[in-house]
Parts: C-alpha cells; sequence; structure tokens
C-alpha cells in the first residue's frame, strides 16, 4: 500500500521573509515526508532578507484550501502584507472550517489573530507583537511553541526545530482525508 503524503503549504512574503525559518520548515516538512508548496504574494522570486531566492509553487490568490492539509505562514516583518489580507482570511476560514493544521512563527503569528479565530486561545509570538495579538483576542504566553485545537504558534526564529517537530507531530496524528474512518 502506497503511502499518502501529506500535502503542507508554506506561505511566505514575497520580499524580506526570513531565509532560515523558510530553509528550516521546508527542508524539515520534506525530510518529514511531506508533499510542500510555496505561495506568495507574487509569483517572480521572492527574496528573502538574507538574500535567499525563492519561486512560489503558487499564488495565494489561487489557493484553496481543500487542496492542503496544513498551512504554515513564515515569519519577518515582511509578513505584515498579510494581515489584513482578505485573500488569507479567505484561505483561513476554509481551512479552519475543515479542521486543517494552520501554523504561524514570529511575526506571521498575526496574520492568524487578524482572522479572530484565536480569541481567547492560548497563542505565543515574539514579544514585539505581544500587544497586537492580546488586542486582538489572543491569550499571549510567550512559550516557545504553543499547540491549540488546529492552530500552532511559535516565538520565533530561535524554536525554529521545536516548530517543525510539532507541525510534523500533529499532522502525523492527524489523518489525510482519504484515511479518514467516519461512524455512523
Amino acid at each position: 500500500m502506497n503511502k499518502i503524503l501529506k500535502k503542507i503549504l508554506l506561505i511566505i512574503p514575497h520580499d524580506s521573509f526570513d531565509d532560515n525559518e523558510y530553509q528550516e520548515l521546508y527542508s524539515g516538512l520534506v525530510n518529514g515526508d511531506f508533499d510542500v508548496e510555496v505561495a506568495s504574494s507574487h509569483l517572480s522570486e521572492a527574496q528573502g532578507r538574507f538574500k535567499c531566492l525563492v519561486v512560489p509553487d503558487v499564488l495565494v490568490d489561487f489557493v484553496e484550501a481543500g487542496d492542503y492539509d496544513g498551512f504554515v505562514f513564515v515569519g519577518e516583518e515582511a509578513a505584515r502584507e498579510y494581515y489584513t489580507s482578505t485573500t488569507i482570511l479567505r484561505i483561513l476560514d476554509q481551512a479552519s472550517l475543515s479542521s486543517k493544521i494552520i501554523a504561524a512563527i514570529g511575526e506571521a503569528v498575526p496574520i492568524l489573530a487578524y482572522t479572530g479565530k484565536l480569541a481567547g486561545i492560548k497563542v505565543t509570538g515574539p514579544e514585539v507583537e505581544r500587544r497586537r495579538l492580546e488586542e486582538l483576542g489572543a491569550i499571549f504566553t510567550g512559550n516557545y511553541i504553543e499547540i491549540n485545537n488546529n492552530f500552532i504558534t511559535s516565538r520565533g526564529p530561535e524554536t525554529i526545530r521545536e516548530f517543525t517537530t510539532a507541525i510534523i507531530n500533529t499532522l502525523d496524528w492527524t489523518p489525510h482525508p482519504s484515511e479518514r474512518v467516519y461512524l455512523r
């Protein structure tokens, strides 16, 4: 029987994303036997803060939540381009309704909070985002990692290995839609 690969979408800002977060996440997920695609707001080469170049596979405008098992937002200050994006709101609404894994690290964490889905939920992120997250209704802990329902948040680049492991473990635990058993 062939193993069905779960499909993960890494969503990166088009300019100045965190190179190290992206590279660690991408290689960790691929090495964890996940099918990984990258999305951004443009299909031209996206450039990291330290000049890492990535050609996105898909434009965020054309992402359908049903096509993926999980969504991971890469941080850095440039992630703010998605804070109030109606496209991102649509994707996350669809993903949340289907209980997909939704993860964000560092300055990408507020993307999830702007959807209203983190209200009353424990999250973490960088200390500089504490006020914003609390104003958006989240319960800020400052821990390295927070896993709450289908949301995984991470404080920042210093927690990248733990964050990647949490995503892998959570996705390994969650059955692929074609593997789910429904009882009546």
